[in-house]
């Protein structure tokens, strides 16, 4: 079994309970967000993707109740991802669940969900919010290609890290530093992964790869427009939502001061969360989905 490391104690202990694990710290939006919708079950940030998987692995077995949330790299297919959600949670998959979008800030790139914030600038609001759509469609073409040649690395990457060769597993096959050797150098697994890697990177199938992402994010159209292609869910949302928080909104505290960055944009999730209109159909579904688990095991 696999050690599962900064695992919060309360959250193991927590064994006849409901955990959710998620991607980020004690600090994070993702927590920040999450925790509006429950407060009966406890919500544990673990650090980047790659834990969380290897956490659910280990930790399911023996914690069933434990649920496990990341966010998406579209090396995931669609197929794979309506997967997830269909059957979450799932022990096949270590109740681990993975947003259709990019990244949980992806969800508030909605002119129509935000314009409901009452710290949204009036200016913004206006036609359904026509000013705030033109502003995250600026933001996103300014990031498109960006985004693209990471998608590029990214499958490249994830690719490559696939289990290409077998260890040996005799040891008489192994009685000494020069045998060894022999066996080694003639494991024609690594002809082949040269090879691979070779083809995959030579520059006809980059392009090739950057296209095909290209296309997909627009569509096919010579620039992003709304509604067309899957932009709005690849995108890398973060900064465009950072980045709408400082200049389409005005958030105030108490005492009338200025509140900017992450006390902003936490301000302003937490007022949309709890108005509650036009929720993204996503965060309506994880909640209608833990609650009944939680409901039907108590």
């Amino acid at each position: 079994m696999r050690a599962t490391p900064n695992v919060d104690a309360r959250a193991v202990d927590f064994r006849n309970g409901h955990v959710l694990y998620i991607e980020g710290d004690q600090q994070s939006f993702d927590l920040e967000v999450l925790k509006v919708f429950w407060r009966d079950i406890w919500i544990q940030p673990l650090g980047m993707a790659s834990s969380i998987t290897s956490v659910a692995e280990s930790l399911y077995p023996t914690h069933p109740n434990s649920y496990f949330l990341i966010d998406r790299d579209h090396h995931i297919s669609d197929e794979k991802i309506e997967e997830y959600w269909a059957n979450f949670p799932d022990p096949n998959t270590s109740n681990l669940l993975v947003w259709r979008r990019k990244e949980l800030e992806n969800y508030f790139l909605e002119p129509s969900f935000l314009i409901e914030s009452n710290y949204c600038k009036q200016d913004f609001k206006k036609n359904g919010g026509q000013l705030l759509q033109e502003k995250v469609l600026l933001l996103a073409k300014e990031r498109l290609c960006l985004d693209v040649a990471n998608y590029v690395i990214v499958s490249l990457r994830e690719g490559f890290k696939k289990n290409w060769i077998e260890k040996f597993t005799n040891p008489s096959d192994f009685p000494d530093r020069k045998t060894a050797l022999e066996q080694l150098i003639q494991k024609k697994e690594f002809k082949v992964f040269s090879e691979k890697v070779s083809q995959q990177t030579a520059e006809k199938e980059i392009v090739a790869r950057f296209q095909e992402y290209l296309d997909k994010m627009t569509g096919k159209k010579e620039s992003l427009r709304w509604g067309t292609g899957e932009w709005l869910s690849m995108i890398s949302g973060k900064e465009i939502f950072h980045t709408l928080v400082n200049q389409c909104f005005q958030v105030k505290d108490q005492e009338g001061r200025v509140l900017r960055g992450k006390d902003a944009r936490n301000l302003i999730a937490r007022d949309l969360l709890q108005a509650g209109h036009n929720l993204p159909r996503d965060f309506l579904e994880l909640k209608g989905l833990i609650d009944k688990r939680i409901n039907a095991i108590g």
